[in-house]
């Protein structure tokens, strides 16, 4: 016989194969077997054991009422073999099966009859795991009651899970879901056991370890303790002992020198009001104006000594051709210290921390540093007189060997950080332009002169001789007076 072309589709490609079966077609069977086993009409497959399925409870109700023909038993057996076939396909493509989604509408005792086929494969452990998951949560959502049966098979489908293959995490959700039988245990449960036991026993000597690690921990502290309040006791005595010793001795000098003090006041007092008594006499018969003079000078000099007594600090420190030897420079004097290492004076700015210090703007015998501020709009010095306030009537600046010079800046003063006064300003000024150069600049308004500030700022309000935000200083002095 002669092989003729046949034109195959999904709807007609199991009857040949059936039909190639049952004549013994071998060459056609071992053609279509081949192609079947590329899993083509894999979607198909599925498709038809559902409406399989679907159709099988009221099949099943007639069959039951009505015999059966030789001939319908011989076609229900092969289409039971063919159902089988597709069985063992669908077992064989498992995880393709299960991505359809298809699989999940199939009744449970058919999902049984592939999980627990020969053929079954697959590698994905996690993706069986979510599908029965899945028909579990299906049957708990619609709450199928009535159907004791299918929720045996159901819960059955646990046994073709493998726990060696399961994380804890799956492991808890799979046994606290409601629909979890103990009587159906995964694969390898008895090892899983086994597992859990040698743990619960390494958990129990671990737990065993630390229990007694923790009673001699225990045991260790409240001795320390003990010891500690021991000592503590012992000390808290001897230091209250010792303090109270010392208040005593302190009270006795402090008296001793209230009394010394008054004693001193006294006698100087006394012979003020006679020195004013016995100048008031002498000079009693000078002309007045004269005595009045003598008078207010010699309270002047009474007021002044007095307030040297009290420890007010007074200077005038008034331009003089030096342009660094003003305020900053007597400070220095009175210290014997650079004045912001000793923290008489604190000065801030946006400082270029590669280049220069604070402490070197105020070191007039160390011409080897040289200030530079960070290249940011309004860069700026502040120096805080912290105790002291100045009235500024000149400042001196000494720029550097290189760029960086100023060319539009403001002198503001302060009292609390916040509220700035205007003191002098220029704008595009080309005084400083040689290297190294030194310049002393006055406060051109008297009023300002005569006002106090504790906060000196010395902003920049344009760009610098470079052209930009960058301004270099060696040195800075302030003359005036300073309180």
């Amino acid at each position: 016989m002669e092989s003729q072309e046949i034109a195959i589709s999904k709807h007609t490609f199991f009857e040949y194969f059936e039909m190639s079966s049952r004549y013994e077609y071998h060459e056609l069977y071992f053609s279509l077997e081949k192609y079947l086993h590329s899993v083509p009409f894999l979607t198909h497959i599925l498709n038809d054991l559902i409406c399989i399925d679907t159709f099988s409870s009221s099949s099943d109700l007639q069959n039951s009422s009505s015999g059966k023909s030789g001939k319908e038993n011989e076609r229900n057996n092969e289409n039971e073999k063919e159902n089988e076939k597709k069985e063992e396909m669908i077992a064989k493509h498992l995880e393709e099966s299960i991505q359809s989604g298809l699989l999940r509408k199939m009744k449970y005792s058919r999902l049984y009859r592939i999980l627990s086929s020969p053929s079954l494969f697959i590698e994905n452990h996690h993706l069986l795991y979510d599908f029965i998951l899945s028909l579990f949560d299906d049957f708990q959502k619609y709450n199928e009651k009535g159907k004791e049966n299918e929720k045996s098979i159901l819960q059955s489908f646990v046994t073709f899970l493998n726990y060696e293959e399961m994380n804890d995490e799956e492991i808890l959700k799979l046994i606290s879901h409601p629909l979890f039988c103990e009587c159906y245990q995964p694969k390898h449960s008895t090892t899983m056991i086994y597992k859990l036991l040698k743990q619960q026993q390494s958990n129990e000597i671990l737990l065993s370890t630390h229990e007694t690690r923790f009673q001699e921990l225990e045991q260790k502290y409240e001795e320390q303790l003990s010891k500690f309040e021991t000592i503590n006791k012992q000390t808290s005595h001897q230091i209250i002992n010792e303090i109270e010793k010392q208040i005593h001795q302190q009270e006795q000098e402090i008296k001793e020198k209230l009394s010394n003090f008054e004693k001193l006041f006294l006698k100087h007092q006394t012979e003020i009001q006679n020195e004013i008594e016995t100048k008031i006499n002498s000079k009693f018969s000078e002309n007045s104006k004269q005595m009045k003079n003598d008078y207010f000078d010699s309270l002047r000099q009474e007021i002044n000594s007095i307030k040297l007594k009290l420890n007010l600090k007074y200077s005038e420190c008034q331009y003089k051709n030096e342009p660094f030897e003003g305020i900053i420079s007597e400070l220095t004097k009175q210290t014997g210290r650079n004045v912001y290492e000793s923290g008489l004076v604190d000065i801030t700015g946006n400082r270029n921390e590669y280049y220069g210090s604070f402490s070197s703007l105020v070191n007039y015998s160390d011409e080897r540093i040289t200030y530079l501020s960070k290249d940011e709009k309004n860069s700026y010095l502040c120096f805080d007189f912290k105790n002291h306030q100045i009235s500024l009537s000149h400042y001196s600046i000494k720029i550097s060997s290189g760029r960086y010079h100023l060319r539009s800046w403001k002198i503001e003063g302060s009292n609390d950080g916040y509220y700035w006064k205007e003191l002098d300003s220029h704008s595009n000024d080309q005084t400083l332009y040689l290297e190294c150069q030194i310049h002393t600049f006055e406060i051109k308004h008297r009023n300002q002169q005569n006002s106090r500030y504790r906060f000196i700022r010395l902003t920049q309000t344009g760009l610098s001789s470079y052209g930009n935000n960058q301004f270099a200083l060696t040195h800075i002095e302030f003359f005036g007076e300073l309180y």
